[in-house]
């Protein structure tokens, strides 16, 4: 068996990141159907993938273009019996933030379910997100994915941060390590400019 049972869930994004050619690609958000995404992974769990993991650009912005959200099908999906668990990937940290409050309980409730929240932070200094186009202000993040290591510690959460962006000078990286040691990351993933 595979070790990952991959569910895609939507196709482009609703971001504009500088440093991103993907929505270039893929053009703007087409969510799946919430019903066949649950019968994607109810088939891979009937067939005995221990590991389902959501994919798309941004698995965080699932469901805007059909007035869903991915909190929505997160709890469809953990809803499912059997023994598996789900890993979300590319949750953009704006979505971490707008829907929280809906979140969290999710993720403490199903944290038994839930391997990992990969939540790609890019940069923990605010000028060089903004330099990115990231719409977030890294203090906004950094202060609900902490809530969630506290409340949900069986969740292993993973990052991706961008070293050498255009600008990017050395206290700018030295907020990013900052926030990777404030946060604790089980894995943190770092790319090259």
């Amino acid at each position: 068996i595979v070790p990952y049972y991959n569910v895609s869930i939507a196709e482009g994004c609703v971001g504009d990141c500088a440093y991103c050619a993907i929505k270039h690609a893929t053009g703007g958000l087409i969510s799946k159907p919430l019903g066949e995404i649950v019968a994607d992974v109810r088939s891979g769990v009937r067939r005995g993938h221990k590991f389902i993991q959501l994919v798309s650009e941004d698995t965080g912005c699932y469901g805007i273009d059909k007035d869903l959200t991915i909190v929505d099908l997160l709890k469809k999906i953990l809803e499912i019996e059997g023994d598996y668990k789900l890993i979300i990937i590319d949750f953009n940290p704006r979505w971490v933030i707008a829907y929280f409050d809906e979140l969290l309980p999710v993720l403490v409730k199903y944290q038994d379910k839930i391997r990992e929240l990969f939540v790609p932070l890019q940069s923990g200094s605010n000028d060089v997100l903004n330099r990115m186009n990231r719409y977030y202000e890294i203090d906004d993040v950094t202060q609900r994915l902490k809530k969630i290591r506290e409340n949900a510690p069986k969740i292993r959460l993973r990052t991706t941060i961008i070293v050498g962006f255009p600008g990017e000078t050395s206290a700018d990286f030295e907020k990013s390590k900052q926030v990777i040691q404030d946060i604790g990351f089980h894995e943190v993933t770092l790319n090259k400019y």
